[in-house]
């Protein structure tokens, strides 16, 4: 069916999940497609109640919360804001490439 859509959604565990939307032709290639390993991030605060955020390299926030978590993130690079005081918040640079428990005050 020439020009036909279809939503394909790629799940291997331990990895990313990848979605496309493809249009349906004759010499359709989806060539390579890569997934991004996922890692384990333990967020470990001293005080359930610190708020913090994580963004990705772009500035985005991927997670936001209190307490202590286990996230699943892709491998890269990302900032952890977490509250010193009200409306404030001091910072750390993560290089996600393996499980990592990051421990905030």
């Amino acid at each position: 069916m020439a020009g036909a859509t279809v939503v394909v959604e790629l799940k291997l565990k331990g990895y990313e999940s990848r979605i496309d939307t493809l249009v349906l032709n004759a010499d359709l290639d989806m060539g390579v497609v890569p997934l991004r390993k996922l890692y384990i991030l333990w967020i470990s605060p001293q005080y359930d109640y610190t708020v913090y955020l994580i963004y990705d390299e772009e500035g985005e926030i991927v997670f936001s919360g209190s307490g202590s978590r286990r996230l699943e993130l892709a491998e890269g690079r990302y900032r952890l804001a977490y509250e010193i005081g009200e409306g404030q918040y001091s910072t750390k640079s993560l290089q996600l490439k393996y499980n990592l428990t990051v421990t905030i005050p």
